[in-house]
């Protein structure tokens, strides 16, 4: 019997989903139109490595969330929050987090407990500052708070231990120097923000470790850019790790 439409994760009975769990260690409940966590969920707490109940209305997760202890991917992206509970803060094997496209503008300080974080999506949703606990994770490589309402980029960013930092369609006016020094990050997307060419530092064109500077949709022109006597040393970088990649 061949089943269309509907993939598995949104069909069948919360009780097979959580059987399913039990034995696999992951479940996935998107697009189930939940208004909360199920407390079902809490019997496996033990064992769930893999969360996925995105794409549903969820308004707030419940403290119980902190009890998952092997816990590595949580996705939540496509739904209702407004905030995240500090309990989060104690998920310590957490590797993944996609909290995309809800309406969250702030983060406990907690969360810089989450030390095994590496790839983090923050995406559309309601953020006016970039969130400094993501400068603290030192096994982070790479951060999505693109499609936000952030207005600059802080120094504290200069401790980042990430490879590519997404700020695509933000209201940046301005890349802070001290991103030079950032010797990880290699990749940085600012593509339609409000940066002019006074907003681009020279160093992050001849000393910074950055081989793709995504600046489309700014208002400069490229050739501005191509103009300046340490734009050669960019493209260095950018040639070299084009061939890498090949």
């Amino acid at each position: 019997q061949v089943v269309m439409g509907n993939s598995e994760s949104s069909t069948g009975s919360l009780s097979d989903h959580i059987e399913h769990a039990r034995r696999t260690g992951v479940c996935a409940l998107q697009s189930r139109s939940l208004p909360e966590l199920p407390d079902k969920l809490e019997i496996l707490k033990p064992n769930l490595r893999t969360l996925n109940v995105s794409q549903n209305k969820i308004t707030r997760l419940p403290t119980w969330i902190g009890g998952f202890t092997v816990l590595r991917t949580l996705d939540v992206s496509g739904n209702r929050l407004t905030t995240l509970p500090e309990e989060v803060s104690q998920l310590k094997k957490l590797d993944t987090l996609n909290i995309s496209n809800n309406s969250i503008s702030h983060f406990p300080d907690a969360f810089v407990n989450l030390k095994s974080l590496k790839t983090v999506n923050i995406s559309q949703n309601k953020l006016t500052e970039f969130p400094l606990f993501l400068c603290q994770l030192t096994h982070v490589d790479f951060v999505d708070v693109s499609d936000n309402k952030i207005t600059y980029i802080p120094n504290g960013i200069d401790v980042i231990s990430a490879v590519e930092v997404n700020l695509n369609r933000n209201q940046v006016s301005v890349i802070p120097e001290s991103l030079s020094s950032c010797r990880r990050l290699k990749v940085l997307r600012l593509e339609e923000n409000c940066i002019n060419l006074m907003g681009v530092p020279p160093s992050i064109l001849q000393n910074s470790s950055i081989s793709l500077l995504c600046l489309e949709g700014n208002p400069l022109q490229l050739r501005e850019l191509q103009e300046l006597p340490e734009y050669e040393k960019y493209m260095d970088r950018f040639t070299a790790s084009k061939k890498k990649a090949i």
